[in-house]
């Protein structure tokens, strides 16, 4: 029990990580905000401070900021675009290494490794649905599908009743509404909410 609880503490705070990285991202598009991109990334250190003081059983993920928050001060739009999606690999292949450590994994345990990563993957796809659709990247549609396809899969694995259709109503608003941010702000809250039984601490 103590472990799937610091699961749900580990997912909580990176998705909060993932959210914050993706925002940096989101901002370097157009006139950028460099105050602002220094209280996101205060933000996100401040997650992981939490992580790792609440994380005893799990291996800490290591994640190094000083890069990324050098580049910010510097204001070097590309190597903050370079050090973010850095990060954002670092925390893909921990959760891969912990699906690799089969000391740690219980397989009839909710939430378990298997579980936490399709969850970070999904929440990935739908950050990148958020900036490809501000973008006006065609490749948005492609990863609608992969998002539907990972919570299909969650949705079976957990045993969770998993509804897609306020997510994709807010999608849908996302791409015709000017006032974006509000849009997002409901579109992860949305998320979460599906997700609830197996994210919250």
């Amino acid at each position: 029990m103590q472990k799937s609880k610091e699961i749900k503490i580990l997912l909580t705070h990176t998705l909060n990580v993932v959210d914050g990285l993706f925002d940096i991202l989101r901002m370097l598009n157009g006139r950028v905000d460099w105050n602002k991109l220094e209280t996101i990334v205060n933000s996100i250190a401040e997650e992981i401070k939490i992580l790792d003081g609440q994380i005893q059983k799990l291996p800490q993920a290591n994640l190094d900021l000083n890069a990324l928050s050098s580049a910010i001060k510097e204001r070097l739009p590309d190597q903050i675009s370079k050090e973010t999606f850095n990060l954002l690999y670092a925390i893909h292949k921990y959760f891969e290494e912990l699906i690799s450590n089969e000391n740690h994994f219980i397989k009839e345990l909710h939430p378990n490794f298997y579980d936490a990563k399709n969850i970070l993957l999904a929440h990935y796809a739908l950050n990148d649905i958020i900036l490809g659709t501000i973008l006006e990247d065609k490749e948005v549609a492609k990863e609608n599908q992969e998002l539907a396809r990972i919570l299909s899969n969650l949705a079976k694995s957990t045993k969770l009743k998993i509804e897609t259709d306020e997510i994709e109503t807010t999608l849908n608003k996302l791409s015709v509404e000017s006032e974006k941010e509000n849009i997002i702000m409901q579109l992860k809250s949305a998320f979460r909410q599906q997700l609830k039984e197996i994210i919250a601490p």
